[in-house]
This record gives C-alpha cells, structure tokens and sequence, in this order.
C-alpha cells in the first residue's frame, strides 16, 4: 500500500473517530439538559407541596433507593439546592444547609461508593447541572405557580 493510500486511510479513521466522539458529547449534553429539565420539575412540585422538609425527603428517599444513579441523586439535590437559594434570597432568609455544594457531592459520593463517580466527576456534573437548572428555573416556575392558587 502506498503512503497516499495508507495516509487517505488514516485521514479517514480519524474523521470518523472525531464525529463519533462529537456525537458522543452532544450526547452527553443532551442527557445532561434532560436531566435538569427534569429535575427541576421534579423539585419545583415538591416544593410547591410541602416546602425545603419535602425537597430533603425526595433526596433522603432518592438516596435510599439502590435502584437510583448516584447522577440522578445528585441532580435532584443540585436542583434542589439552587431553588433553595433563590427562594431564600428573595426571602432574605439563609439557606438551607443540606444543599450547600459539599455536602450534595458528599452524598453522591458515598452513594455510588466509587462505581462511577469520581469528585471530580461529581463536581463537575454538579456545576453543568446548576447552569442548566438555572437557565430552566423560571420557566418551571411559570409552568408550575398556578398549583399555590
């Protein structure tokens, strides 16, 4: 095979390993806005119900459920804890302390007892989830503020 030949094949292989890696990611972030999308649903109702108690006890129950990704836990308790900050700085009130940023990757943390995620991992998810949720919390706010009524 000549140098053409075996460079054009080259060239090719990495194409297609650079477009399933893009793909990959895209992926990824797809799953990840889905993932906030849905749990800043998911505590937005709680919280409408039964207040910070209700939020704590969805991730206490979250946790305790074997069947759960420690991903998923974590951002339930993201979601969680931004809502959490928002509502108390609008109340002038501190925030509740079972959502502060350690204590959510702790918990994560010592739920997947290092199956998956690293603190880094852990970290790093819990920071895409907060801008994400951020970005959605309004807008469930709007959906959702009729069930005070």
């Amino acid at each position: 095979m000549n140098k053409k030949v075996k460079f054009a094949l080259a060239s090719a292989a990495m194409v297609t390993v650079l477009a399933v890696y893009s793909y990959v990611i895209k992926l990824q972030e797809d799953e990840a806005d889905l993932t906030a999308a849905q749990a800043t649903a998911a505590v937005m109702e709680v919280y409408l119900e039964d207040g910070m108690l209700g939020l704590i006890g969805l991730s206490k129950e979250c946790y305790a459920n074997e069947a759960m990704l420690a991903a998923d836990c974590l951002a339930l308790d993201v979601a969680a804890g931004v809502l959490d900050i928002e509502a108390t700085r609008a109340m002038k009130i501190p925030s509740e302390q079972y959502f502060y940023d350690d204590s959510v990757v702790e918990r994560a943390i010592e739920f997947d007892k290092g199956k998956t995620l690293t603190r880094e991992d852990a970290v790093a998810y819990s920071k895409k989830i907060k801008a994400l949720v951020l970005d959605k919390i309004d807008d469930e706010w709007d959906k959702q503020k009729h069930k005070l009524d």
